[in-house]
């Protein structure tokens, strides 16, 4: 298996708990009024290897760049910039 089959792998398990976690914080906040000291540390720290790997995949993959769905997933990566 090559590095970059690793890399798809590892960031689509990683998005799938990127997305999750964002949707937990996001109903923590305005819908359950509940504490978001979990939900948001977990979204913070899953922003890392998210963001690793997004660039590793493009330096793999350089064509990765131009494609809508690397600008989706980067539009999806703003809530966590915006939080650092």
């Amino acid at each position: 298996m090559n590095a970059l089959t690793k890399i798809k792998g590892l960031l689509w398990g990683v998005r799938l708990v990127y997305v999750i976690t964002l949707v937990w914080v996001i109903a923590d906040l305005w819908r359950l009024n509940s504490n978001t000291i979990i939900s948001g540390t977990l979204f913070f720290l899953i922003g890392f290897p998210a963001v690793y790997l997004e660039n590793q995949r493009e330096k793999l993959e350089p064509a990765y760049g131009d494609t809508l769905g690397c600008v989706l997933w980067r539009f999806l990566l703003f809530p966590w910039f915006w939080v650092m």
